[in-house]
């Protein structure tokens, strides 16, 4: 029987979920009929890479496909056999099982130079083509720089960094994004309704929540639990096929991981172990909610994840009393010992480790830091003390001061204090204490931001290149924001293992930890690139045409 993810995969362009942006451009060459020789999709699995790629054949060799549309007929010789996976001239080739180069000069450089046997293209798609061999790279890359014009090469991939640079610069990419909830909540129902069951809301919310962006991996659940259930999928029915998440549980472990409360932390272990909790789900969701705690307290949002009302409330107090840095290492060693759960003897050790290693005291509250700063920066009067003169002192002249017929006493008489007097009855100001925080000024920021960007190198060769691209645009505590002209390099900044980076390096420069987000101004990207182009032209001459 069909997984759900087979029956109905979309074989139209009308029922492709999400990634609006690619089917933009390759609609656009099917009714222009300009195919790119070679693409390259990239992203995360699941997200519909291989059935575009499938979809793309089709609309291509689709014998009755009208004019200045980009919808395959499905009715055709060829829409029919490529919809079983039966036709002859596109040719499906998984790269994991396939990575050396004399499978690629077999398979594909080989069975290029012969023209489609029935259809206008001979069309090679290349799954998980990272897995290919240097040497198998190498021997493509002269195909794909001279292929034949009957010849189209879609390759994909869920791990970019891993191809060369020489094969990437020859295709068209299109990169593939994670599905949103809603997105994903909308085609369940629907698959759902197809199906004639009926699923509550809140079990649809799971299933996406779960899936963490594939819209593969929540077929499957969701025909898992069509499978083990009859009627209508209620909560209770699925908690018996779905991973239930104990947020109450994963919350008091992450506060008392914070805290540094370590006896607790290990009752509260003791306690879900004993109730026959998961330990990788423990974890996963550990790390789902510290990660939902982070953006909590940067961008006062809790991204995708759903938590009850109680929950947000609590996590908001959580993210009110400690810092991005305590956050990112508590989340960095919860995806450190996630890691270390198959191999350990005891399974739920990690959890223990965690807990007994991440501090060596208990972490300082934000509030308690506030009070400290308070305490110290308060202004301290200077202290008068009366001091005994070993010798009488001279008796103090007086002078006699004459005030206006107004006031009420004719004369008074006023003491003269001489200066020597004065100075002996003050004690010196006492230096005050210098605060546990320092609270940077923009500019302070500014005048060694270079300097900054400078010392980078020193933890991470590569993060300079982003920051060179950036310039501060305002600071909020220890939370600094630099405009940046690419979304890609904001990304960057967000990854946990490049906030460690900036946190050391900002130490060191501004005497205080920082962490660095990414606004993105489009206007920059232009400015750069005329930027470049200045360069290139100052260079080697010439003028732009065009």
């Amino acid at each position: 029987m069909a997984t759900l993810y087979q029956k109905y995969r979309p074989q139209t362009w009308e029922t492709v979920e999400a990634q609006e942006h690619v089917k933009k451009t390759l609609m656009q060459e099917l009714i222009e009929n300009v195919p790119a020789h070679a693409l390259l999709f990239t992203g995360p699995r699941g997200v519909g890479k291989t059935t575009t790629a499938r979809l793309f054949a089709k609309a291509l060799n689709c014998k009755q496909r009208k004019e200045k549309t980009a919808e395959p007929c499905n009715e055709c010789e060829s829409c029919n056999e490529i919809t079983r996976g039966q036709g002859m001239d596109v040719i499906e080739i998984d790269a994991a099982s396939h990575t050396g180069v004399d499978n690629v000069r077999e398979h594909i450089i080989e069975n290029a130079r012969f023209a489609p046997n029935k259809s206008t293209y001979k069309i090679f798609i290349i799954d998980e083509v990272h897995m290919l061999s240097n040497s198998a790279f190498n021997a493509l890359l002269k195909t794909l720089e001279e292929p034949p014009r009957h010849v189209i090469f879609i390759m994909a991939t869920t791990e970019t960094h891993k191809v060369p640079a020489t094969i990437i610069s020859r295709c068209q990419r299109f990169d593939f994004r994670h599905i949103n909830q809603e997105t994903m909540m909308k085609r369940l129902q629907k698959l759902a309704d197809q199906e004639g069951r009926a699923i509550d809301e809140a079990v649809l919310r799971h299933i996406a929540w779960k899936s963490g962006g594939s819209m593969r991996d929540s077929e499957s659940l969701l025909g898992q639990l069509l499978a083990a259930t009859s009627g209508t999928v209620t909560s209770e029915a699925a908690s018996q096929i779905l991973p239930q998440r104990q947020s109450e549980d994963t919350i008091a472990y992450i506060a008392a991981a914070l805290r540094g409360e370590i006896a607790d932390g290990f009752a509260l272990v003791k306690r879900i172990v004993e109730g026959g909790a998961s330990i990788p789900h423990f974890f996963d969701d550990a790390i789902d909610t510290t990660r939902a705690l982070l953006l909590l307290k940067t961008t006062n949002n809790l991204g995708d994840t759903y938590f009850t009302a109680q929950d947000v409330a609590t996590l908001t107090e959580l993210a009110q009393n400690y810092e991005i840095t305590d956050m990112t290492k508590l989340l960095d060693a919860l995806l450190t010992r996630r890691m270390t759960v198959g191999s350990s003897p005891i399974l739920h050790l990690p959890l223990e480790l965690l807990l007994a290693t991440l501090h060596n005291e208990p972490v300082t509250k934000v509030s308690e830091k506030k009070k400290v700063i308070e305490k110290v920066e308060k202004p301290v009067a200077p202290k008068v003390e009366t001091v005994v003169q070993p010798v009488a002192p001279p008796p103090t002249p007086e002078i006699t001061v004459t005030l206006p017929e107004e006031s009420v006493t004719p004369t008074e008489t006023v003491p003269i204090t001489t200066e020597t007097q004065i100075e002996a009855t003050l004690e010196k100001p006492v230096a005050t204490a210098t605060a546990v925080e320092t609270v940077l000024t923009f500019e302070e920021v500014e005048s060694k931001w270079n300097a900054f960007v400078d010392h980078t190198p020193t933890y991470n060769h590569s993060l300079p290149f982003v920051l060179k691209t950036g310039k501060p645009k305002k600071i909020e505590g220890t939370v600094l924001t630099i405009s940046l002209p690419y979304a890609f390099h904001a990304k960057r900044l967000e990854e946990f293992k490049v906030q460690e980076v900036i946190n050391k390096a900002t130490k060191d420069i501004y005497g205080i930890s920082l962490s660095i987000i990414g606004d993105v101004d489009e206007s920059q990207s232009v400015a750069h690139q005329d930027e470049a182009v200045n360069k290139v032209l100052e260079t080697f001459g010439g003028t732009v045409v065009g």
